[in-house]
């Protein structure tokens, strides 16, 4: 059996704590909203999925990152803006439907013949320059440019639901609990839960050492289900001392207890875990 960790993926607000952007750059207010952008309305709001910085590419002598994620229907995405146009590598788990994607919101890389070269794709390793996308018998990879973040928008809503979302079944996961817990400390460590700087967010004459990144803020959806349920079963025995997620998740090993104990939790854990570990 292979003892080597699995490598994990690095969400946006991790990188985008740590970045530096001097105030004298004309496009930082740019920079940072197309990062929002992609964490918040894409990631959070659209696909309820994480938003990982899988690469990085410069525009306008910033450092931009490339974004990795995969929708909860099993679609891989990376992606990057450079202030000019957006260009997305997709992979689809099935073949989708001819003619699935309008002619009119893909700007490059429609139709036979319509690759898009290497070197307009900033950022992207060799590996992630597909082909075109074809309106029939459609690949499965394809690479695509998009003129604007409202095109972006529409193409991951309607490939969000191209195909049936992914459910894991809790009972083929055999790991022990504290097998678990071992995933979840590696996903921290990739993630800043342990890293620490100094913060002088309640006064520069109080500085402080704090974390770059809470465990709730890394494995979102888990905490939030996890949340529910302990709500739902203060609901119905009033005898349960009161507890709050956000506490439990600060400890690995009584994270892994509380999500193993509950199916429904454990379900939102292992496709919130497979997105960590997708190798992009």
């Amino acid at each position: 059996m292979d003892n080597e960790k699995t490598a994990m993926n690095k969400k946006i607000l991790y990188y985008m704590r740590k970045q530096e952007i001097g105030d004298e750059m004309k496009w930082k207010k740019a920079s940072i909203d197309q990062e929002i952008y992609m964490r918040d309305i894409i990631g959070m709001s659209l696909l309820k999925v994480p938003m990982f910085v899988v690469s990085w590419h410069t525009s306008k002598s910033i450092i931009l990152p490339v974004y990795g994620f995969v929708m909860r229907n099993g679609i891989k995405v990376i992606a990057r803006y450079n202030f000019y146009d957006w260009k997305l590598s997709i992979e689809t788990p099935e073949q989708l439907p001819d003619d699935f994607i309008p002619e009119d919101l893909v700007s490059g890389g429609y139709g036979d013949g319509h690759e898009i070269p290497d070197c307009y794709l900033e950022g992207f390793r060799s590996e992630w320059a597909y082909g075109p996308y074809l309106y029939e018998k459609t690949p499965k990879k394809f690479t695509i440019e998009v003129d604007n973040r409202y095109d972006v928008y529409v193409l991951m809503y309607m490939l969000n639901h191209a195909f049936h979302h992914m459910l894991f079944d809790v009972d083929k996961d055999k790991r022990t609990v504290e097998e678990v817990a071992e995933s979840i400390k590696e996903i921290y460590e990739a993630n800043g839960v342990y890293e620490t700087y100094l913060s002088d967010r309640f006064g520069k004459d109080k500085p402080f050492e704090e974390a770059y990144m809470s465990p709730y803020e890394v494995l979102w959806s888990t905490h939030c289900r996890l949340d529910d349920a302990l709500r739902e079963e203060r609901e119905k025995d009033k005898s349960i001392p009161y507890c709050m997620a956000m506490d439990i998740a600060e400890d690995p090993l009584k994270y892994a207890e509380a999500i193993c104990k509950r199916a429904e939790v454990k379900r939102v854990f292992l496709l919130e875990e497979s997105f960590f570990k997708t190798k992009f």
